[in-house]
């Protein structure tokens, strides 16, 4: 009787236990989601006025291209050392750590924009934001991997990624309205996101109490660096690396000088850069939880990188053929499914690939895919400057070449 008194007391406190666990861990997800939509807010806020401020600034595009591969070197290298140190400093603590060059960058970008040391303050301020964005990105998978259940991952990234496309989609009005509305003034656009990025990080101080841990201090780098090892010397993540990088430097050509070329060629204005984002952000929120849901159910992921590609490919055709502003709009729509179907699936595909070693090396195969990537991005802001100059056309009609071999490398490389 004794016995059996005592087995349902234990039942009944390991349910209470169970509880609490669930309850904190939603906590926990809520406020953390919390601080990410912040955090998005506060980098999307200044996208619809950049492009202006480059061109105010009367940058030649190979300059900038050259500036923009400089900083991508250096923020490789600190993706995959500060990766190696996240499970021993506390996840939590490490995205507010990661959230500092940002702040930065805010801060130099408004001293530049009221003409203090105008051009150096501009480049360590990009300097900034590059490193800042990759750390965040970083530290951002590796929270929500570690919060959410392996059988809903997919879903739970692109919950995640939903929501800083929602915040995506409504900060680049707001940027644009305070820029308007202060006669075009850089400078409070610049300081309205730093105080974003700030409340972002007081945000996530409650998370401290009771940060995610898993190995000392002492032990972290010698631990990780072999873990490193053991994630290249895994076939299927190896091929998936390599896959990765060539489908990174042939976006990368591109990535600085979409906007650019909208506002300088084609006409477009702050309101219609915001608009083109909305679009893209419409169709992303939508597509990352349904791709998400979809992919998880099926354990297919492979497929989804591949569909990703073809749409990436209709994206960069607008920019070939289209002559005016409304094929944009098409065009965007594209990228919002590129997107959706892209980044989510291919987290959740790196870190399945991971627990086939171990669970512990998650953190590092996002931060060596990260590395990896971010490497291989390093020439395309420099050879797309070149491009651009000769021809802003020829730029996009290398990059839809590229693209395209990448789909085909999906299919044939990557392995279910």
């Amino acid at each position: 009787m004794c016995r059996v008194r005592v087995a349902k007391y234990t039942n009944a406190n390991e349910k209470c236990i169970s509880k609490y666990k669930i309850s904190t861990n939603r906590i926990r997800i809520t406020l953390f989601l919390a601080s990410v939509f912040i955090m998005q807010f506060a980098t999307a806020t200044i996208s619809s006025v950049y492009p202006y401020y480059i061109i105010k600034l009367r940058l030649k595009m190979e300059i900038y291209g050259t500036i923009g591969t400089l900083a991508n070197l250096v923020s490789v290298f600190l993706r995959l050392f500060f990766s190696s140190y996240i499970p021993s400093l506390g996840y939590f603590k490490s995205f507010i750590i990661g959230s500092l060059p940002l702040l930065l960058s805010r801060i130099l970008y408004t001293l530049s924009s009221i003409n203090i040391l105008t051009y150096t303050l501009f480049f360590l301020g990009y300097f900034s934001s590059t490193t800042g964005l990759s750390l965040y990105m970083i530290t951002r998978s590796s929270i929500m991997t570690k919060l959410s259940p392996k059988a809903k991952r997919g879903l739970a990234l692109g919950g995640a990624a939903s929501i800083e496309t929602l915040a995506s989609s409504i900060a680049p009005f707001i940027g644009s309205y305070i820029y308007l509305l202060t006669n075009n003034c850089f400078t409070s656009v610049f300081l309205f996101s730093a105080i974003l990025v700030i409340l972002s990080a007081i945000l996530t101080i409650p998370l401290l109490i009771s940060d995610i841990k898993e190995v000392s201090q002492k032990e972290s780098f010698l631990i990780h660096l072999k873990n490193i090892c053991r994630v290249l010397r895994y076939s299927k993540l190896r091929r998936c690396f390599y896959v990765f990088m060539f489908d990174a430097f042939s976006w990368s050509i591109s990535f600085l000088y979409t906007s650019i070329y909208l506002a300088k060629e084609i006409g477009a204005s702050t309101v219609d850069l915001a608009i083109l984002n909305l679009i893209t952000n419409i169709v992303s929120i939508l597509g990352f939880i349904l791709a998400g849901y979809i992919s998880d159910k099926l354990r297919k992921r492979k497929i989804f990188l591949f569909l990703s590609e073809i749409f990436g490919l209709i994206y960069f055709g607008t920019f070939i053929l289209a002559r005016d502003l409304t094929p944009f709009f098409i065009g965007y729509a594209m990228l919002g499914f590129t997107i959706s179907l892209w980044g989510p699936i291919a987290i959740a595909y790196i870190t399945e690939k991971s627990e086939e070693i171990s669970s512990e090396i998650i953190p590092i195969a996002i931060g060596v895919n990260s590395f990896l990537t971010g490497l291989a991005r390093t020439p395309g802001s420099v050879i797309g400057g070149f491009l651009y100059d000769i021809s802003p056309k020829l730029l996009f009609e290398v990059v839809f070449l590229l693209v395209l071999i990448a789909s085909i490398l999906i299919l044939i490389f990557i392995e279910e």
